[in-house]
């Protein structure tokens, strides 16, 4: 099990004021590192070199890891997919889903079940609901790109919505005094979060996270719109990166409101579904304006384009159907 210890704050949590700069830093040197992001598992490696029209081969490779095998059975049985009968074949789970879609799978075990060891030092968070965040940042994110004119190094538009919450988690485990107090504030905002994270640490999630990584040296097309996810301007060269996961957010914090809008104005939700309201705390996402009339939707967008309407409606569609994938996968 991954721990950081410290020792303990002299002051009572109440009292608990910024900590000082070189503090901040020797602290989140010396939480765990995320093993899975410094290297690409061995089951990845596998189905990238795999021939994409052979499921067979596919699904032998993943049969060789558990947990994948376990996330694909759960996702291609999921309600989206509306199958009539269970699948419970790994070769049919790959003939339904599709390569692009276990690649995506293949990323995001490891780095999940490597975030999740931080996870253990706060249980009053409702760490479900932040990984079903963090992957459906990590589906928009590549979305978003996929319609702009940047071209992503290999899958890093892919893993750095996947951490875009990073910080959170470091933050947890590097500074557990200061961070009860944020959780017990019960921030219902992005914006509040971050208020309360500068009052009682000093640094921002998106700070700690992007000095976390650049501490364990990961590239910079990962790191760049992790750290300036809510200021892409100053991401240099990855600013169009930076807006994709910015824009991203916006995406599952409207995709959560509308859940939430819904659950209040009806039945009760099936507490399987994504974005469930539970009495633990909920890390929060940005809240209005909608995403597709911010500036960096326009950065990554021409508003002048022929296509800008018809690119907002298909990113809608598939926003749309992210509550389905989202429950196969977590």
């Amino acid at each position: 099990m991954l721990t950081c210890t410290f020792p303990a704050d002299e002051l009572p949590y109440s009292q608990l004021m910024p900590l000082d700069e070189n503090l901040i830093q020797d602290r989140i040197r010396s939480c765990p590192r995320l093993g899975s992001l410094r290297r690409i598992n061995s089951t990845f490696q596998d189905l990238a070199n795999a021939d994409q029209d052979y499921t067979g081969q596919i699904a032998e490779i993943i049969r060789r890891d558990p947990s994948l095998t376990s996330r694909l059975l759960q996702m291609v049985n999921s309600v989206f997919y509306g199958l009539r009968e269970k699948v419970s074949s790994v070769e049919d789970a790959v003939f339904y889903l599709g390569t692009k879609q276990i690649r995506e799978m293949a990323l995001a075990t490891p780095v999940l079940e490597d975030m999740q060891r931080f996870a253990e030092h706060s249980s009053n968070v409702d760490w479900t609901q932040f990984w079903q965040q963090s992957i459906g940042c990590a589906i928009m994110t590549r979305e978003l790109l996929s319609y702009s004119d940047v071209r992503s190094q290999g899958d890093s538009d892919y893993i750095s919505g996947l951490i875009y919450g990073v910080g959170y988690l470091v933050a947890v485990a590097a500074f557990p005094n200061q961070m009860h107090e944020v959780f017990a504030a019960n921030p219902d905002s992005e914006s509040g979060m971050e208020a309360l994270l500068i009052e009682h640490i000093g640094w921002t999630q998106s700070q700690i996270g992007g000095f976390y990584l650049e501490s364990n040296n990961i590239p910079e097309a990962i790191r760049m719109p992790v750290r300036f996810q809510n200021e892409p301007e100053l991401a240099e060269e990855h600013a169009k990166s930076a807006a994709a996961l910015y824009l991203a957010k916006r995406m599952i914090g409207e995709l959560q409101q509308q859940r939430s809008d819904s659950s209040a104005s009806g039945p009760e939700e099936d507490a399987s579904v994504p974005f469930p309201n539970r009495s633990k705390f909920r890390i929060p996402m940005p809240d209005a304006p909608s995403w597709d009339v911010c500036p960096e939707f326009h950065l990554l967008i021409d508003a002048q384009s022929q296509d800008h309407l018809s690119t907002a409606g298909s990113l809608r569609y598939t926003l749309g159907q992210l509550p389905g994938v989202l429950k196969g996968l977590v």
